[in-house]
């Protein structure tokens, strides 16, 4: 349990691509209804369908590469 994962998972639920389970009320049950819910109802699959279309006209790896040219060669 990273120091990260409780912020990504609230990003994650936020979203509505997922669902946030609190470390502290983790168990089998909770578990299999967070999966549950997740395979049977299509908000989440629509929801994520959509975040990945927008992630992908993004093109966030060309916009890193441009990022990292442009502080290189400020660099030099």
């Amino acid at each position: 349990y990273g120091w990260d994962q409780p912020d990504n998972a609230t990003r994650v639920q936020r979203l509505g691509v997922g669902l946030h389970l609190a470390r502290n009320r983790y168990t089998v049950d909770t578990a299999t209804s967070a999966l549950t819910e997740l395979l049977k109802n299509e908000h989440f699959a629509h929801r994520a369908a959509e975040v990945r279309a927008r992630l992908t006209a993004e093109n966030g790896l060309a916009a890193a590469c441009t990022a990292i040219e442009s502080i290189l060669s400020r660099a030099q």
